[in-house]
């Protein structure tokens, strides 16, 4: 009887071979290759990422000179740039140095200033600076005036001339004639004194 249940379980056992083969299979398919499988796609997603960094770097390191020269010639236009705005430390001060500055000139030029006066400020927030705007009326020699204009062209900081207009008396062949009234608009570009404390 023993040997008869011993035979059967034997033969119950061949005939299962197939699936228990199979079986193991799956489970080492399921436990050891999916698992090395997930582990080289991960080390391969690593090696990719850390080869997209070497690349950047690469670059950077490889166009570092280009950027040294685009530094430089950014220093250079911003400091083109300074050379435009005024600085003072109040609009009052300000305003004085430049009513005194282009009653110099004027002088220089052997001009007669009729009238200077101010216009109310312009803030320009978005760039941290005031537009500030002088009334100029005067006259004298045609011959003089011309040269005047030129000196407030040529002033650093810059002063721009944003309107002129002129009455010409006396002109002839010998003469270029007199002024009797010019008026002129000139604009300055102040820096404010929020942008000036944080520079400093």
């Amino acid at each position: 009887m023993k040997e008869l249940a011993g035979a059967i379980n034997v033969e119950g056992l061949q005939k299962h071979t197939l699936l228990l083969s199979i079986l193991a299979t799956l489970l080492v398919a399921k436990f050891i290759v999916v698992p090395i499988i997930d582990w080289q796609n991960n080390k391969v997603s690593e090696i990719r990422l850390m080869e997209k960094k070497f690349n950047k770097t690469h670059n950077v390191i490889k166009h570092a000179s280009s950027f040294k020269d685009i530094n430089e010639q950014l220093n250079i236009q911003l400091k083109g740039l300074e050379q435009l705005l005024h600085t003072s430390e109040s609009e009052s001060i300000f305003k004085l140095k430049q009513q005194e500055k282009i009653e110099s000139l004027l002088n220089n030029h052997q001009l007669t200033s009729q009238n200077i006066g101010w216009k109310p400020s312009v803030s320009l927030n978005e760039f941290e600076i005031e537009k500030l705007t002088m009334s100029l009326s005067l006259s004298g020699d045609m011959d003089k005036i011309l040269p005047f204009l030129w000196a407030i062209e040529v002033q650093r900081p810059y002063i721009e001339i944003d309107s002129f207009s002129i009455t010409i008396r006396g002109q002839n062949q010998k003469s270029l004639g007199r002024a009797t009234t010019a008026n002129l608009t000139l604009n300055f570009y102040h820096e404010l004194e929020t942008n000036k404390v944080r520079n400093n």
